[in-house]
């Protein structure tokens, strides 16, 4: 699984910051094609939720068991996020560049923008919003060519996060019990099925709102519980997933939707094959800060320097330096904590 998620973490990089693989045949420019970013992040969604099922299965039992489920995951993807915050906001100069944006707005705007860069949560919401006229407005990314929202976040590709962070808070709620999985996923589809009667099939709602997301996070959470032989389906249930699927099969996604449903029911037998190898382990523990990472660097590599045929390829190198370094200093160390502190939560 390491593997796979440092796979679509590069996906990312090339959609941001270019090929990452360019070479040439008989003189002409040949690109290898990976996913787009987009569709690389939905697929992350589908292996939280399957993570996710998983370690509230096996591992959080007991009294404290939402308590520490929360500690863990605060322990895991802050610490590194602050770092990284940090040198981005320093090297790449994005403090300087987000203060000035936001020099004419109220206290309470400011305070809320500074909040959501620091503690990710509420950083989904720049996506659609503006600053217009020494005031935030609702002017959503790809709807409104002048959206600048997005440009008040220290680390843009954190909006995903807090996506995920919204969506660690209420799982613990939904992925223990498959029948409660199968509702999500129902009204997940209700959603798309509505934004569609709408006209609101774009990017903006399909992508960047959370109650987009939980349908690939219980796609994620239903193939852990489907892979795992204690739990059956009656008939009532089964008939209920076989109508859930079909329909499902009908939504305009970003992502090709049998892609979708294929790799779902993947992920536990990818699972499975790798989770007792500790260079796959290695590997894609490098996942995260590498998302986080490349994205300043690739603004530095743009402003600094004349490369711009090259700058995925050193955009990932750097980034993968720098995910190694962050992942041994910062990541270690605080792994083994928060693993004692469950431990005697647990």
């Amino acid at each position: 699984m390491g593997i796979l998620r440092f796979f679509l973490a590069l996906s990312v990089i090339a959609s941001h910051a270019g090929p990452i693989i360019p070479f040439s045949i008989n003189g002409e420019p040949f690109v290898i094609n990976l996913l787009t970013g987009r569709q690389a992040v939905l697929l992350f969604y589908i292996i939280s939720g399957f993570y996710m099922s998983l370690i509230l299965d096996k591992k959080y039992v007991g009294t404290n068991r939402l308590k520490a489920f929360y500690i863990n995951r605060y322990l895991r993807l802050f610490p590194a996020y602050i770092v990284i915050l940090i040198l981005a906001g320093f090297f790449a100069n994005r403090f300087n560049d987000i203060l000035a944006g936001i020099s004419d707005l109220s206290f309470f705007n400011k305070l809320f923008i500074g909040f959501s860069n620091i503690f990710i949560i509420g950083s989904d919401i720049f996506y659609f919003i503006s600053v217009e006229s020494s005031k935030i407005v609702y002017k959503p990314f790809f709807l409104y060519p002048n959206h600048n929202g997005a440009d008040l976040l220290v680390i843009p590709p954190v909006f995903s996060i807090s996506i995920e962070l919204m969506f660690y808070i209420i799982c613990p709620f939904f992925v223990n019990n498959i029948k409660r999985i199968l509702y999500l996923i129902l009204f997940a589809i209700f959603y798309f099925v509505f934004i569609v009667i709408l006209g609101r099939n774009n990017i903006i709602w399909t992508y960047h709102a959370f109650p987009s997301s939980l349908l690939f996070f219980g796609l994620g959470a239903l193939a852990y519980y489907l892979s795992s032989k204690k739990y059956i389906l009656d008939k009532k249930y089964t008939i209920f997933l076989f109508l859930i699927v079909m329909t499902f099969l009908t939504l305009p996604l970003l992502v090709n939707n049998l892609l979708i449903l294929v790799f779902a029911m993947a992920v536990p037998f990818i699972f499975k094959l790798t989770k007792s190898n500790k260079w796959d382990m290695f590997i894609g523990e490098l996942s995260y800060p590498l998302y986080l990472i490349h994205f300043p660097i690739m603004q530095v590599l743009y402003k600094n320097y004349n490369i711009s045929e090259k700058v995925g390829l050193y955009t990932a190198i750097i980034s993968i330096i720098f995910a190694i370094i962050i992942h041994i200093v910062i990541e270690n160390p605080i792994n083994k904590y928060r693993e004692k502190i469950t431990a005697r939560m647990l």
